[in-house]
This record gives structure tokens, sequence and C-alpha cells, in this order.
């Protein structure tokens, strides 16, 4: 069950999630949903287990209530995963436990370590502050609360910026998707936000992260 309204709960900081003036699932919700459960299943504690996740999609939005509940279904032979919500399929994908964490990164075939480089040492791009991000987001229906407002600055396109680590896998995954959202309206004639809906790849390593965690203070 979910339920972010209970006084004790270590799941109240959802309450921090709010769009178009409702509370609403994360995202990044469902993908820490379904790399607990891939790890509950191999006896593993998710914080110390990386995870490569594929084809990721939501399906529905769920928005909480005191009455929400989400069941996980997971395939240990081949990864595959569902989350329902009221018997309803609320996302799907794929994901697998990683040994020793040695994923193996997936590049476009038209990106090059050279190209990748030369836009993060871009200097014509300007940086924006936590204030003028979550102003923008504001303005397009995002009322995050404090839990989701992790980033303290971010170049314009998204490629390079500075996110605050709560330690909580969700608000931090919700912020690194909050600097593309940032580049992407940016991008659109429209200025435009788009809630996202799928991921085609990620790698999680968490170790990796914690170390540069403890480096950089």
């Amino acid at each position: 069950d979910v339920d972010p309204f209970s006084f004790d709960t270590k799941e109240g900081f959802m309450l921090d999630h709010v769009v178009g003036g409702r509370l609403l699932y994360p995202f990044t919700g469902f993908i820490v949903l379904a790399w607990r459960a891939i790890c509950k299943f191999g006896g593993t504690n998710y914080l110390t287990t990386s995870v490569v996740l594929e084809n990721f999609v939501v399906h529905r939005a769920v928005f909480i209530t005191r009455s929400t509940q989400l069941d996980v279904i997971v395939s240990p032979c081949n990864g595959n995963f569902e989350i329902l919500n009221d018997g309803q399929l609320s996302a799907s994908g794929k994901i697998f436990i990683v040994e020793n964490g040695k994923e193996k990164e997936k590049v476009d075939e038209n990106d090059t370590v050279g190209s990748w480089k030369n836009e993060l040492d871009n200097s014509d791009l300007f940086v924006l502050q936590a204030s003028d991000i979550y102003k923008e987001f504001l303005l397009r229906g995002y009322e995050f609360g404090p839990s989701f407002r992790c980033i303290e600055e971010t170049r314009s396109d998204g490629l390079k910026g500075t996110i605050r680590w709560q330690d909580n896998w969700v608000t931090f995954l919700d912020a690194t998707i909050q600097t593309l959202l940032i580049a992407d309206k940016r991008r659109s004639s429209y200025g435009a936000m788009k809630l996202p809906t799928k991921v085609r790849y990620l790698s999680i390593n968490p170790t990796k992260h914690m170390q540069h965690v403890l480096k950089t203070g």
C-alpha cells in the first residue's frame, strides 16, 4: 500500500509531488518499486545492488489517495515486470540485476565520446538556478514541494548541473528527469513541458553513486 498520509510513513515525501493540483505518483517511484522487487527476489539490498532497466513504460497515471495500492509482479527468470493499481496495468518493463556492477553502457551509434565532451564543455550556454527552475515548473502546474526540489542549478541544455542528494532514490531520479524537462521546454517552440512516460534504458549503480557522494560531500 502507498500511504504518504500516515504520520510515521517513509513515503511522506510523496506529498510534495503535486501536478495540476493533484497528488501524482512519481514516474521514478515506479522505477524504484521494480528495483526493490527484483532485489527482494534475489535476496539482496537494493541500496547496494546495481540494476539495468529497459523498455520501461508508464501506461496509466496513478493519483495518490489513502486507498492507493500498487502490486508488483516480477519474473526473476527474464526480468519482465508489471505494476498494477486496482488491478489495472500502470507500468511495465524489464529489469535485471547486474553482477558486481559491471553493466554495459548503451550508447547511440551516432554518439561519440568526443561529441559528448564537446557538449559538456560548451561554455556558451547559461546556467539556471533553483529559484528560476522551480518558478518555471510552478507556472506550468508542477507544484513541487521541498522533497522534489533537488536541483540546485542546471545548464539550459540539461546536460550539466548540480542535484542535491537526500538519501532518496525516488527524488534524486526525479530531479534528473526535471533537468531534461527544463531543457526540452526551452527547445520547444511552445515552451511546453511533458510528463515522461517511457525510458528505453537506465543503468543504476548505487555503490558508485554513494562513492561519488562521499567524495564530493
